[in-house]
């Protein structure tokens, strides 16, 4: 009897026990939380790591594996380590990109799945082809890392690199090689190369690596914002303006840099400068130019400037023109503009990046395929704009996109040649009215010029405002969101204020020379402080719309976003008008 009182309590407990076992969906058999090790081999693991310029580490992985258990696989599993032996290393947060390419180097899709807390960031690569039993196949995983060297120490040994050294994987390693590979500029490195044997799956072993530099000649360039701004124009041209603001972290001066532009710009469109005057640079090309091809620009800083320093600033800018011809396409009265760009054209990468793609006055986009984040449209003038963050030499972009000029594609590209022509008309009467009519003669004053060296100080103190205006919105922008904490907001924002009070006092002083001068320069004076008026009113109109918005309640969200929004586009096009006042007086420096 007591055994079968026995029986129907253990039969209880399991009924109990199998009631609160949560069920398995299809999702979950789709992607299991654990894969077997034992349905997969990995014959042979090879890793490349290339410790790059400027902090950027790219890692190939190199896999042969083989299908050893019964099941058909569609998919093997690898992952990325946020802990080894308990200690947080943050890889994962620290990938930039990555792809996988199969053996006839096909394109992988990669899924990240969600983190299960056991140290490892797993990720799935589906096969294209089924594997079935016995049957072996091979992939290659390129990865990129951002972030992973600490440039603030330099000691005997080198730079640090602090990485992991066996690539995670769901199945065993039955043979492993390790190769690393030092930057280009790099003067000796510490030896980490291995061949191991039989490693167990999600094997996460860390290790150390230095190397040094010629600290004579090299140096640690970071660039903390970068924007390129794109103009299809209506006379056959596509205008870039690049703007770079970089950062020198290493303990060598800067001396020189490099930078790729299009082999194909117009011949004389290219100039790079600073916020004093152009850059002395030399140009090298590859033996067959073609459209797809990058011609290196090498920048002699230290033949232009006084060497930039150790955790020096300074603003770049780059300007060239390509011919339209070549990126455009007839689809009836449709023009179709295909752009293949590389986002980073340095060697050093890029924190955060803007690009914003300019379309002709009076056009309108039919269609367009890229990550396009926002399309404005002011005064006529259509704006596509994309932002990007942690930009590498490994990353670029395709936009494509069809749009109308005037309703007809032959009015946009004879535009040029109706320019020439009524110039040519213009040019006839006037020399037939000169012959018929006689003129008495009037005598002109010349207007005062103002000396290169006041222009180009005045250019440079204006560049410096813009630069410390730009600062001020990232601070607010941080501030708004919780990235800083209230006090550090308040010391940052007092520093910038101060610099900006002192900069404005030096503008003002100069400004006496152009409105005393009279004529264009009086005139780009008025200009300035008239455009600097309207953007502090733009400004002071959002804040009390934000003001009136969260304390009475008064304003739907609708319209409060939409007033919003118009405030924002009125002073993105007032800070575009200073921009070419600007330039506009960076062209009368001699």
């Amino acid at each position: 009897m007591k055994k079968i009182r026995l029986a129907v309590v253990l039969g209880l407990m399991m009924l109990f026990i199998l009631l609160l076992t949560p069920t398995v969906t299809k999702a979950d058999t789709q992607i299991p939380v654990y894969e077997d090790p034992g349905l997969i081999s990995n014959l042979d693991v090879k890793r490349d790591v290339y410790v790059e310029n400027y902090g950027i580490v790219k890692v190939i992985d190199n896999f042969t594996i083989k299908n050893i258990g019964e099941e058909v696989k569609s998919y093997v599993q690898i992952g990325i380590p946020k802990e080894i032996g308990g200690i947080y290393k943050n890889f994962d947060d620290k990938l930039t990109s990555i792809e996988c390419f199969g053996k006839e180097g096909e394109s992988l899709y990669l899924e990240k799945l969600l983190y299960d807390g056991s140290g490892i960031q797993k990720w799935n690569i589906y096969l294209l082809n089924p594997l079935y039993d016995q049957e072996t196949t091979s992939f290659r995983l390129e990865m990129v890392f951002y972030n992973l060297m600490d440039y603030s120490v330099y000691t005997s040994e080198g730079y640090k690199l602090d990485f992991y050294e066996i690539p995670s994987s769901a199945y065993p390693i039955e043979n492993y090689e390790l190769e690393m590979h030092r930057p280009t500029r790099s003067s000796s490195a510490t030896s980490v190369g291995s061949n191991e044997t039989n490693i167990n799956p999600w094997s996460a072993k860390s290790y150390t690596w230095y190397y040094k530099i010629d600290t004579s000649s090299h140096s640690i360039i970071e660039c903390i914002y970068g924007k390129r701004e794109i103009r299809i124009d209506s006379w056959g041209f596509i205008q870039v303006l690049d703007y770079y603001r970089i950062k020198n972290l290493g303990d060598a001066n800067l001396l020189s840099f490099i930078i790729s532009i299009p082999s194909n710009i117009i011949n004389g469109s290219f100039r790079i400068y600073d916020t004093t005057s152009s850059l002395i640079y030399d140009e090298s090309y590859p033996d067959e130019l073609s459209k797809n091809l990058l011609a290196n620009i090498t920048v002699q800083w230290s033949q232009s400037r006084n060497p930039l320093i150790k955790n020096q600033e300074t603003n770049i800018w780059m300007s060239y023109k390509l011919p339209l011809e070549q990126y455009v396409s007839l689809n009836g009265d449709k023009i179709m503009v295909s752009l293949d760009l590389i986002i980073n054209q340095a060697e050093w990468p890029i924190k955060d990046f803007t690009i914003e793609l300019y379309l002709p006055t009076g056009a309108t986009i039919i269609t367009f395929s890229s990550e396009i984040q926002s399309i404005t449209n002011n005064y006529g003038t259509t704006t596509l704009s994309n932002y990007y963050e942690i930009i590498t030499l490994h990353n670029q972009v395709q936009i494509t996109l069809e749009y109308l000029v005037f309703g007809n594609f032959f009015w946009a590209v004879g535009r040029p040649l109706l320019f020439v022509i009524i110039s040519i008309i213009a040019l006839a009467a006037y020399i037939i009215v000169r012959r018929e009519v006689q003129t008495e003669k009037i005598i002109l004053t010349r207007p005062k010029l103002v000396a290169s060296a006041i222009i180009r100080e005045f250019v440079s103190l204006y560049s410096e405002k813009i630069a410390l205006d730009l600062d001020l919105e990232k601070l607010e922008n941080n501030f708004s969101k919780g990235k800083i904490k209230k006090r550090i907001f308040r010391t940052q924002f007092k520093i910038i204020e101060r610099k900006m009070l002192d900069l404005n006092d030096e503008i003002k002083e100069l400004a006496v020379h152009f409105s005393t001068a009279g004529g264009r320069f009086k005139q780009i004076i008025e200009n300035l402080d008239l455009l600097e008026a309207e953007k502090i009113h733009a400004k002071d109109g959002i804040l009390n719309l934000e003001k009136r918005y969260k304390m009475t309640g008064r304003i739907s969200s609708t319209a409060f976003q939409k007033l919003r929004d118009d405030g924002l586009k009125r002073i993105t096009k007032l800070k575009s008008n200073i921009d070419k006042i600007i330039e506009e007086l960076r062209s009368y420096i001699v």
